[in-house]
């Protein structure tokens, strides 16, 4: 079982820019120790906040990661974006995947997992190093996942 001294918070590392529309900062991911093979895990708030779904984002090393599921589904049109909190933060998501958090959002308090796995959140798609060695660790990503659920969308 992963120790939670293993776990690195994403919160308060970093001055996020801000959203001057919502009031709130863009969340911004701080920067994975591939040499460690880390991931981003989410737990999903059963809460809304200001209307928004919510998940926080914990970093951990992939071979110490607690208990988690994957979820797969197609990204859809990427020009189009929805908004999101992450740590309190505005992030935009497609709508397949703000519809895949929201479905979790429900799931969540009915299911065994308080970590989630999503691609478009856990990997800094800006960042293209940390992209590439996340797609070429995805394979263990999906495997050591306790089950991976699909949105159709």
């Amino acid at each position: 079982m992963a120790s939670l001294a293993l776990l690195r918070s994403h919160e308060g590392n970093q001055p996020p820019r801000q959203d001057s529309a919502l009031g709130k900062r863009h969340f911004e991911h701080v920067l994975l120790d591939n040499t460690k093979n880390e991931i981003r895990l989410l737990k999903i708030h059963h809460a809304k906040l200001d209307g928004h779904y919510s998940v926080g984002i914990s970093t951990w090393p992939i071979a110490a990661a607690p208990r988690y599921a994957a979820l797969s589904y197609t990204w859809g049109d990427d020009s189009k974006t929805e908004t999101i909190l992450v740590n309190k933060q505005v992030f935009q998501v497609t709508p397949n995947c703000r519809y895949a958090v929201k479905q979790l959002h429900y799931l969540s308090p009915y299911e065994q997992y308080q970590y989630y796995w999503i691609d478009s959140i856990c990997i800094d798609q800006s960042h293209s190093d940390e992209r590439s060695h996340q797609v070429n660790i995805m394979s263990d990503i999906f495997a050591r996942a306790d089950c991976v659920f699909v949105s159709l969308g």
